[in-house]
């Protein structure tokens, strides 16, 4: 390759820049150039051709519950030329920009945001995956890999598990395909001879990062500049130990290097800075803001029990499902047998060391650091390395593996087809020799075959169908070696391509991208979403969708023949997902929940530590994901104070006994002497009323009183059902100790380790119930109330009635699902003339947590002053709600607060009467102003200083950029010139 070429003044301009660019492009290159990519392209299409040439959409995990209404989101809001910076509907609102990955600023993006988002999806797999292979094939050209050897590469990187067991979590793979193109650039950098040529490949460098840092997965994005400095400390040691440098000038040569890397990654941080800067506001916010503990950090670190199930792939012989292990999509980093042949024949041959090594050290690394907690190495480096504490997952660094690994087999490849075959029995000789001639490498070796050999041992293995599959392709690639010499050489090369790519389509088979579902799983709407679109209110959701919808005979009738059967079960946890409408699917409707699920930065710490209310600190999760957690309806005090109008379960927990209907979902503990009431009943002509319940210690004796019940009628004196120990109510405790009880236990508990007991109180005559009242007799204990159902007995017609202890909720829906409404609840906006100011957090949480606390009846405050008057004093109409912007119109008899039940945060502000006023913290959590008597336009609106900030400098790294690139423009013309 010519790097500058000098022509006479005599030759015609145009002559010379013809004669300098056929110079600079060999004859040909081109053309090849084109054909390795579409070659490349038809792999990548084929790889997701159950999507890509259908109407299916991949309707499984993070892919449908986070990245689709995300997408949905982003392209909804720059399709309305609008940057979406606030999400008022998940967590009680974040933001949304700032959150990494929703990745708004990556450019590649942009082009999709015309297409459904679960179409965008599909087609921003095939675009990466593509550019994973085209850079993995640069890569191996520039280390000296020959075309068929650079193709083999750039197969196994882009088709191999670790990409594609992440396409479900599609930020990984738009980090992840820039990796390659990555460590091209930093080679070509470290080893440029002139300052321009170092430069250039600086900026490129820069770019690379920069794209990484806005494709949306931070971890990835830190895994691959830790390779990059794998890759240069690797590189400089080698070439300074096989030059024999004098150690001075080997580290100066080392610290050159990552200080040429550092600066790349400074200026991609300065291009960058618009989503950085956003970013690190909302982490410093964010429980990632110290870190990780420990035990946190090895979450999900990869056994070395499933070692050979995550490197060897799992074929369609034997679908995952079927394997009895844990392994999913983080875990999986298989090569395909051949490949990992071809890898060990890289290894092996002769020549190319310094990428042999570097390429070695990069996937072995990679290996160990997946183990996470299982090697003292990850401990050390998560107390010494920055960033170590604050991700989990550690199978992540299989990236390290899936590049180095690659290119291993890509020169594995190359050296069969150049006819040199593999001399196994030579190099081992050579290699028995090396291990004698040392003691301690005698030992070292000692050690490797006999944890290798342990480790083989305690494996856990597939079915025997997926070992012989497994076998058989290791008999081809055998055959492959073997026949790599004389005139089938040049084929070497080749079939060791279509081996490899045809193993890596078997080993795809079972994976979930493969088993895409109907497109319905997406637009179609359940009967909970229709209802809750009809009439908007915020919600909590509960459920650990363990239910089977009412229509699943007809959905398997409908689908059953055109979706298989992993397919169909997506669809049906789909249905299931819409019906609750599980985190983060109410993003897709624009439906306001309280919950959400993020696994990164989000949710914020005051949010989570707000959760606390709802459950108890050892059960919470640093993820969201509030419905796994709650196991019964939370008190209506707590869902008043985040403005939630309707609650959303499922039936798993309800129980029918002797074909009546019991609505488990509410629980009232009365305590002595306590009572409640359930207002408002329904019309109905009942005989009897069954009850549900149970005690809580100390117990009293069999035969005792445990409390009455009132029923209140219109025509004469309310009937009085009384309830004794032993016949209508027992201890709940199930381990107890102690004499039978005649109770009957219809229910157990496994959660709470609790028993049920149903009784059937008779009335004596036929009446219609206007409320029914609960009274608790115990002198102590606890009698814990969870279903009340009305029963006539003469048709066996009942109705159950949801139980409360204020009896504020109502049941408005009752399918697969029931939806409760809290009646006369605060809403999300409300005026409260009675405050108490409490600038501590601790304090504030604690004054909630307080059940002597009454949102309806006092606000607390972070500041302002405290006001002792009625608990409502006026009222709020939102009349405008958009993400950025909540227009509130007030009318105040007193003065008071105004309080808007959505998450405080920096960027807010607010406008009275068009007049900027100071923006307070209530509740803890949510947005309040000082509003003093008379009618008031309240604007709360959301503008991210750190975005303005980072645009800034972002165009300040472009500006850096451009005047490198304008540095190369002038070289070029001078070269064209002179």
């Amino acid at each position: 390759m010519i790097e500058r070429l000098h022509l006479p003044w005599s030759r015609p301009r145009g002559e010379r820049a013809a004669a300098y660019l056929h110079a600079r492009r060999p004859q040909g290159a081109a053309a090849r150039r084109l054909a390795v990519a579409a070659l490349l392209l038809m792999l990548s299409l084929w790889a997701f051709r159950a999507t890509v040439f259908t109407n299916r959409v991949l309707g499984r995990g993070d892919a449908l519950t986070y990245f689709t209404p995300y997408w949905a989101y982003r392209a909804e809001a720059l399709r309305a030329g609008r940057l979406p910076l606030w999400n008022p509907y998940l967590f009680l609102g974040v933001p949304f920009l700032a959150n990494p990955q929703a990745a708004v600023l990556y450019p590649l993006h942009w082009p999709l945001i015309w297409m459904r988002p679960e179409r965008a999806l599909v087609w921003s797999l095939v675009l990466h995956t593509w550019l994973a292979g085209c850079f993995t094939y640069a890569l191996g050209r520039r280390w000296q890999i020959g075309r068929w050897g650079a193709l083999t590469a750039a197969s196994i990187y882009m088709l191999g598990g670790h990409l594609v067991g992440h396409a479900g979590q599609i930020n990984q793979v738009n980090v992840l395909a820039w990796f390659p193109l990555a460590a091209l650039l930093q080679d070509r950098m470290a080893s440029s001879q002139t300052p321009y040529a170092r430069w250039r490949g600086l900026a490129g460098l820069a770019v690379v990062i920069a794209l990484q840092l806005l494709a949306g997965h931070t971890q990835a994005t830190y895994i691959s500049c830790a390779g990059l400095g794998m890759l240069v400390v690797t590189g400089a040691l080698w070439d300074g130990l096989s030059q024999r440098c004098p150690w001075r000038q080997m580290v100066g040569a080392l610290a050159m290097r990552l200080g040429l890397l550092a600066l790349a990654m400074l200026l991609a941080a300065l291009v960058a800075a618009a989503q950085l800067l956003p970013t690190l506001e909302l982490t410093r916010l964010s429980l990632r803001a110290g870190g990780l503990g420990y035990l946190e950090a090895i979450a999900f670190s990869l056994h070395p029990r499933w070692l050979l199930l995550a490197f060897l792939p799992p074929y369609a012989l034997q679908p995952e499902a079927a394997l009895g292990t844990p392994i999913f999509g983080e875990y999986l980093a298989y090569a395909s047998v051949v490949g990992l042949t071809l890898a060990g024949v890289g290894l092996l041959a002769r020549g190319a060391g310094r990428a042999r090594v570097l390429m070695a050290t990069l996937a072995g690394s990679g290996v160990v650091l997946a183990l996470g907690g299982y090697t003292p190495l990850y401990f050390i480096l998560y107390k010494l390395i920055p960033g170590f504490n604050l991700f989990r997952v550690p199978p992540r660094w299989l990236a390290w593996y899936a590049l180095g690994i690659a290119l291993l087999a890509g020169m594995g490849a190359d050296h069969l087809g150049r006819g040199e075959g593999l001399d196994l029995r030579q190099r081992l000789v050579a290699a028995w020799r090396w291990v004698r001639a040392r003691r301690w490498r005698q030992i070292a070796g000692g050690g490797c075959l006999l944890l290798a050999s342990v480790l083989l041992l305690f494996q856990r293995w597939p079915a025997a169908s997926t070992v012989g599959a497994w076998l058989g392709m290791a008999g081809i690639a055998a055959l492959l070696i073997i026949g790599a010499r004389g005139r089938l050489a040049p084929l070497a090369a080749p079939l060791a391509l279509a081996a490899v790519c045809i193993e890596l389509s078997l080993a795809a088979a079972p994976l979930d991208f493969q088993h895409p579902t109907a497109p319905e799983a997406v637009t179609s709407l359940r009967t909970a979403q229709a209802h809750l679109l009809a009439a908007p209110g915020r919600f909590l959701s509960m459920s650990g969708i363990r239910f089977d919808p009412g229509d699943l005979r007809e959905m398997r009738e409908l689908w059953e023949g055109r979706l298989d059967a992993a397919a169909l079960d997506d669809y049906v946890t789909a249905a299931k997902l819409k019906e609750i409408l599980a985190p983060n699917l109410p993003l897709l409707w624009r439906l306001p929940s309280i919950d959400g699920y993020d696994g990164g930065v989000l949710p914020l710490a005051r949010y989570s530590w707000f959760q606390t209310l709802f459950v108890t600190p050892d059960r919470l999760l640093p993820d969201g994901r509030l419905r796994e957690q709650l196991q019964e309806i939370p008190a209506s005090r707590v869902l008043d104070l985040a403005g939630v109008r309707y609650v959303i379960t499922d039936k798993v927990r309800d129980v029918w006994v002797d074909g009546v209907y019991y609505d488990l979902q509410g629980r009232v503990a009365l305590t002595p002497g306590e009572a409640f009431t359930l207002p408002e009943i329904p019309r109905f002509s009942a005989t009897a009323m069954g009850v549900i319940s149970y005690l809580e210690p100390p117990y009293p004796p069999d035969g005792s009183q445990v409390g009455v019940i009132e029923v209140a009628i219109d025509d004469g004196k309310p009937l009085r059902l009384e309830v004794f120990a032993g016949r209508d109510a027992a201890a709940g405790d199930a381990v107890r100790t102690g004499q039978p009880t005649t109770a009957r236990a219809v229910f157990h508990d496994d959660l709470w380790q609790v028993d049920y007991y149903e009784t059937r109180l008779p009335f004596g005559r036929a009446t219609e119930a206007r409320a029914i009242t609960a009274r608790s007799t115990l002198v102590a204990g606890n009698w814990v109330v969870r279903g009340v159902t009305l029963i006539d007995e003469r048709t066996g017609q009942f109705i159950a009635l949801p139980v409360s202890a204020d009896g504020r909720l109502r049941r408005v829906h009752s399918g697969d699902v029931k939806i409760y409404e809290l009646r006369e609840g605060l809403g999300r906006a409300f005026i409260s003339g009675r405050a108490r100011v409490l600038a501590d957090d601790d304090q504030a949480i604690a004054a909630l947590a307080d059940w002597d606390f009454d949102p309806r009846q006092e606000v607390i405050v972070s500041a302002g002053d405290p006001l002792d008057g009625a608990g409502r004093v006026g009222e709020a109409e939102i009349v405008r709600d958009e993400p950025e912007e909540v227009v509130i119109r007030a009318r105040l008899d007193a003065p008071g607060y105004l309080v808007l039940s959505d998450a405080n945060y920096p960027g807010w502000r607010v406008l009275v009467d068009g007049r900027p006023a100071p923006l307070l913290t209530a509740n803890f959590l949510f947005r309040a102003v000082a509003l003093p008597e008379g009618e008031h336009t309240v604007s709360f609106q959301y503008r991210s200083a750190a975005l303005e900030r980072g645009a800034r400098v972002s165009l300040a790294g472009l500006a850096i950029l451009g005047a490198i690139a304008a540095g190369g423009r002038w070289r070029a013309l001078q070269n064209l010139l002179y």
